[in-house]
């Protein structure tokens, strides 16, 4: 280890060379927008499905709905139903 000092715990190839561009830490150039992280959005045909589907059948709940949902091939979570709902100022 020739470039490290007594003690450094980081491996030669981690340390900072002169002219180094830390990628992570630059902004976007012009016309990028900025990566941002989470999840994705909630399909807008699964919203109106749940909003269908609470309207057409006002005594199910959000686990009823989120388990049609998924025999529909739509793998939405009682959670995720339970936001919409909240969401679209359907309670129950």
């Amino acid at each position: 280890m020739t470039d490290t000092e007594p003690g450094d715990w980081r491996r030669p190839s981690e340390m900072h060379r002169p002219g180094a561009v830390n990628v992570f830490k630059t902004p976007p150039g012009p016309g990028v927008s900025p990566i941002v992280g989470g999840r994705p959005r909630i399909p807008y045909a699964v919203v109106d499905q749940v909003r269908q589907l609470a309207s057409e059948h006002p005594d199910w709940g959000c686990r009823r709905i989120a388990d049609w949902l998924q025999a529909q091939g739509e793998w939405v979570s009682v959670t995720t139903v339970w936001r919409i709902m909240r969401r679209l100022l359907i309670w129950r």
